[in-house]
């Protein structure tokens, strides 16, 4: 017998010696129902379907007749199912209508082909001393594990036990004094085998509902965990949905940051290709930027672009710095310095001052830059160096002017004071000359 588990059921039955008896398929049927449409037909010697491991409604139903399950040892592809099924419709005349029977013919077949051989041979061997019948119990010894000559052996028992049961009835005289007795005796016995069929005639009604039962126990459970596995893999699809839906704003939010980012980078790229260009042309000086006035990013500027003699440097941020910063940027003997000379500190001026380094004021010129690449008209930096130096020149004569003046007022100080001192000298003579005078005329 060959069973197609599933929503529909695909039932296909063959006697032992390979006859079709039925091929059909049941849409949503209980394991009870199956089990009494097979017993009209006997009880199943091997129970075959073509998965493995075995589904647990196939097993129950074996369970139930104490037969064999049966897989072929290699799974079954559709095209062998479809050749199997076309075989058995010449040799029988019998048409599968869907997939759920053709599997099923498949697989009964299957395992009629495992035993065939040795039906065969129980048929020729046997054929004289049992019946069809009496074969058929030897084929299903066989088949469930026995060997032939145990399975034989078996058989003779059985009809020997058989034989020796059978009760031998005499009809013996009974005096007309206990023939009342055994009348009621009869009667009694009667109605105590009425009972006793009664019984278990009740009792096989009763396990065949409990059966019913348990087959729709087991049809609802299975309903509800594929409810349950519905609602879990439709949760499963929010969530993935979900899942998606947040990793696309992701997405699209990067997206727009690169595009941003792109366009900044474009934007970067053609101002630098520019600035570049005209570094390359004349009338364009190049300068080094220095993005602060610290030792350290003088040092990243020199280490990176280099500082050398000549160079001219514009000092993005001149807050910072004191003295020992100017004289950083003094040893690499720079020409001049573009930067916001307010804004440096009172020490950092004095020394760039000392060294006589012109400071110009970048708001009054048109400087190109890109990061740490910048250029300079040169006649803009000409004419801010010009008002730088002269500037320089200023300071340095109202240096020299204040000097002299401090020199002046100095010798006129020391010069008053040897008058005052001359003076006080030739009057104490004086009174020293008097003092001899009088002394003389007294």
């Amino acid at each position: 017998m060959g069973i197609d588990p599933g929503l529909t059921v695909g039932l296909s039955i063959l006697d032992l010696n390979g006859r079709i008896l039925k091929v059909s398929s049941y849409r949503e049927a209980s394991r009870g129902q199956i089990i009494r449409e097979i017993t009209r037909y006997g009880k199943p010697t091997l129970i075959c379907v073509d998965v493995y491991p075995y589904p647990s409604y196939v097993e129950k139903i074996a369970a139930a007749f104490s037969s064999r399950l049966y897989t072929p040892r290699n799974v079954m592809t559709v095209s062998e199912k479809n050749e199997i099924s076309r075989k058995l419709a010449m040799q029988h005349g019998v048409l599968t209508k869907n997939a759920h029977q053709r599997d099923s013919l498949a697989s009964a077949y299957k395992g009629y082909t495992k035993f065939r051989t040795e039906f065969e041979n129980i048929d020729r061997k046997y054929f004289n001393n049992y019946d069809k019948s009496l074969r058929d119990e030897i084929k299903d010894l066989l088949v469930k594990g026995k060997s032939l000559v145990e399975a034989t052996k078996e058989l003779e028992e059985t009809l020997k036990e058989e034989a020796e049961v059978k009760p031998i009835i005499e009809k013996s005289k009974v005096s007309s004094e206990t023939k009342p007795e055994v009348e009621a005796l009869e009667k009694k016995s009667q109605i105590l085998q009425e009972q006793l069929d009664w019984e278990i005639r009740k009792n096989s009604e009763l396990n065949v509902e409990l059966k019913d039962l348990e087959e729709k126990i087991d049809y609802l459970q299975e309903r509800l965990n594929e409810g349950k596995s519905e609602y879990i893999e439709q949760l499963q699809k929010e969530k993935t949905y979900i899942l998606k839906e947040n990793k696309i704003s992701f997405l699209e939010e990067k997206v727009k940051q690169l595009e941003s980012e792109l366009e900044r980078s474009t934007e970067r790229i053609d101002e630098l290709k520019r600035v570049t260009w005209l570094r390359s042309r004349e009338g364009w000086i190049p300068l080094k930027v220095i993005k602060k006035f610290t030792t350290e990013e003088i040092e990243r500027t020199a280490e990176t672009y280099t500082l050398g003699p000549g160079d001219i440097v514009i000092i993005l941020d001149t807050t910072g710095g004191g003295g020992q910063t100017a004289e950083k940027l003094l040893s690499y003997k720079i020409k001049a310095i573009i930067g916001d000379e307010s804004q440096f500190s009172y020490y950092a001026k004095m020394k760039l001052s000392e060294e006589q380094i012109p400071i110009a004021n970048p708001n009054d010129v048109e400087i190109k830059r890109i990061d740490e690449i910048a250029v300079i008209k040169e006649k803009d930096l000409i004419r801010i160096l010009e008002s730088a130096i002269d500037e320089i020149e200023e300071t340095v004569i109202e240096e020299k002017k204040s000097f002299l003046d401090s020199l002046i007022d100095d010798y006129r100080r020391e010069r008053k004071q040897e008058i005052i001192e001359y003076d006080e000298k030739i009057l104490r003579e004086r009174k020293k000359r008097t003092r001899n005078v009088d002394d003389e005329e007294s």
